[in-house]
């Protein structure tokens, strides 16, 4: 009998070994998964969103909420179009953010954590970062809500104290905009409490405490009076006008932003992109777009919001990309400015650009005002026939050597009207670099630049910024 079950229970192993070898045979093979090669404009959507990346935002970002979609399908179209950053998240509506059960016990208010968790649900969800603030009814929303009339409120200082540490998306509070001067000293006390209250774990956290200043102002005195660290320097300034560009004040506006943020330390400088009609102002094209994005990131800036990509029911408001009934106005230049998004942002993680200021910025050509130096003789780059070539030239140095130690040269034809072809740059004898790799915006990659006879031979496009990495000192 032994032996026999012996005999039957080798047979059972032999065909269940047979049987299991059948079945390995038929399994399919896994596909391993692709080495990461870096981020890209195709999977840029992809990486988790912080507040060191390139932030690009809408503004008003929600369709009138009496007519337009529902918060969850705005915020996805906003999403593939590359947008990742809504400093008026209090505006979110409603429409499809809260289920008949959750209507029992959530409602749109300002002061409840438990609305805020909501909005940190859907920015979560769609890989965005926002500003906190109890503030709402701004332009296009026209939903009642419980809020506030004014972040200067001991109230409204304790709920951001409360809410905002459990909150995973957002990355500052929004205090105001547009501040004459005479109101610098409340704005500064305001900023200086946000800044030592809102603690985690014991600590202060590294957020934005938000003011967009006026164009023209000054910047030093700004950041003397804050007495703090504020984590970012706003201002708007509109330049396209329906007859004519004003280049002067615009371009002595940012510079004086570039050099106050150095001289102080302020990590991130953001600007309104003028992105539609109104008052006197025209509806920008696509070259014009990136011109104006292209000129800020020039001089260092790297959170960007539209004034405004959506129309709105005020200052005149005529064209934009988005209506008010969310409908696209401009499909194409929509599909334009999508595809930029991407690449914009691609470049900013491929360079660690918030981790870079502009050190030197310089300007040849017809366009450059009295208050932006010209290229100097014996720079990096040699003077010798760029005199009447409309160009800005910047010198990126890390903040932060222990992060990275790259250095960067741009320049970028200032121009949204006509095209550089066959260039010849020459950098200078007094250099000491010794080779450059060209950032391709279109594959998110670095390439060799040939440097024979220490030449660089460039086509631009309308408004094109082209990076290139140092390797070796900037002087011998």
């Amino acid at each position: 009998m032994r032996k026999f079950g012996s005999l039957i229970l080798g047979l059972v192993i032999a065909l269940f070994a047979a049987f299991g070898s059948a079945c390995a045979k038929e399994k399919p093979q896994e596909t391993p998964e692709p080495d990461f090669e870096g981020w890209t404009p195709e999977n840029i959507l992809e990486k988790p969103v912080t507040q060191d990346d390139v932030l690009i935002s809408p503004f008003f970002w929600v369709a009138d909420t009496q007519v337009g979609w529902s918060a969850v399908d705005q915020m996805e179209r906003y999403y593939n179009a590359g947008f990742n950053f809504m400093p008026l998240a209090s505006n979110t509506p409603t429409a499809g953010m809260i289920s008949e059960e959750e209507k029992t016990y959530i409602r749109r208010d300002l002061t409840s954590l438990a609305w805020w968790q909501k909005i940190d649900g859907l920015m979560k969800e769609y890989n965005s970062v926002y500003y906190f603030t109890q503030k709402a009814g701004h332009f296009n929303d026209r939903e009642p809500s419980t809020r506030r009339d004014s972040m200067f409120l001991s109230e409204a200082l304790n709920d951001s104290i409360e809410i905002v540490p459990q909150l995973d998306n957002c990355i500052g509070v929004f205090l105001g905009d547009e501040p004459v001067e005479g109101l610098w000293e409340e704005y500064a006390l305001w900023t200086r409490r946000y800044v030592n209250q809102i603690v985690k774990d014991g600590e202060p956290m590294d957020i934005e405490i938000y003011t967009n200043l006026l164009p023209g102002a000054n910047y030093s005195k700004w950041l003397k009076t804050l007495k703090c660290d504020p984590g970012v320097l706003s201002h708007d300034n509109y330049v396209l006008y329906n007859n004519s560009t004003d280049y002067g004040f615009f371009f002595n506006d940012i510079n004086a932003m570039r050099k106050a943020a150095n001289d102080y330390d302020v990590k991130k400088l953001a600007a309104y992109i003028q992105g539609d009609s109104h008052w006197d102002f025209r509806m920008p094209n696509f070259d014009e777009f990136k011109w104006l994005f292209n000129v800020y990131v020039t001089f260092g800036f790297t959170e960007f919001k539209y004034y405004t990509y959506m129309m709105y029911n005020q200052d005149g408001c005529s064209d934009a990309v988005i209506a008010m009934d969310g409908t696209l106005l401009h499909p194409e230049l929509h599909e334009q400015l999508s595809l930029f998004h991407k690449q914009l942002r691609a470049l900013g993680v491929n360079t660690d650009l918030t981790n870079l200021k502009a050190a030197e910025v310089y300007a040849t050509g017809g366009k450059r005002p009295s208050g932006l130096d010209e290229l100097p003789e014996n720079w990096i780059v040699e003077k010798t026939g760029l005199s009447d070539k409309d160009l800005l030239y910047s010198l990126f140095v890390p903040r932060d050597t222990e992060k990275s130690d790259d250095m960067y040269l741009t320049i970028m034809n200032n121009s949204f009207d006509e095209t550089i072809e066959d260039l010849e740059i020459y950098l200078s004898d007094y250099t000491g670099i010794t080779g450059l790799d060209w950032y391709n915006t279109e594959t998110g990659k670095f390439e060799k630049v040939d440097l024979g006879r220490h030449c660089l031979k460039l086509d631009f496009e309308k408004s094109e910024t082209k990076f290139f990495r140092i390797t070796g000192k900037l002087f011998a």
